[in-house]
């Protein structure tokens, strides 16, 4: 089996073409819903591991209400995140249930989804994952109301970049 990781539509179509792909790893998450790669993951059959999950933590909920202490070595360090906006996630949670995992039964929601890897820190990031097995599948409204949630933080991070560069 072939597989490539890429977040580009138009690289993964062209492996597509060349018959050169059989597993495709890409990021999706709650805050990134790529459709063009999900519609040829779907098309063509392709096995799906899917990358950023928790978005570098962002949805861990762990942030929500304090920034992280980042070291110098960590990845995220230059990245100015905005750790708690995300917050606005925490209504959909069902009472007891972290973050972490209604994050991944999000995403255990799609058929394309056959694995998803995980970056945790530490073995107690894992376990905290697991919580997804008990989960049942989200309600259609609730993955609809995530959609519109998604459109309004995509809306005004490219107002917020415009600013930026005027």
């Amino acid at each position: 089996f072939y597989g490539i990781s890429t977040d580009t539509p138009s690289v993964l179509s062209q492996m597509v073409d060349q018959h050169a792909v059989d597993v495709v790893m890409f990021a999706q998450s709650l805050l990134r819903h790529p459709s063009s790669m999900l519609d040829l993951v779907e098309k063509h059959n392709l096995g799906l591991i899917v990358r950023g999950s928790l978005a570098a933590g962002q949805l861990s909920g762990k942030y929500f209400y304090q920034k992280p202490q980042l070291s110098d070595q960590d990845i995220r360090k230059p990245v100015p995140y905005s750790w708690q906006r995300y917050a606005v996630y925490e209504q959909f949670l069902p009472e007891g249930v972290p973050m972490t995992a209604f994050a991944l039964r999000y995403l255990l929601d799609f058929e394309t989804t056959h694995t998803i890897v995980l970056g945790g820190k530490s073995i107690e990031n894992y376990q905290e994952a697991l919580a997804v097995l008990d989960l049942p599948p989200l309600e259609p409204n609730i993955h609809q109301a995530l959609a519109k949630v998604r459109k309004i933080m995509a809306i005004k991070d490219r107002g917020s970049r415009i600013i930026r560069r005027l």
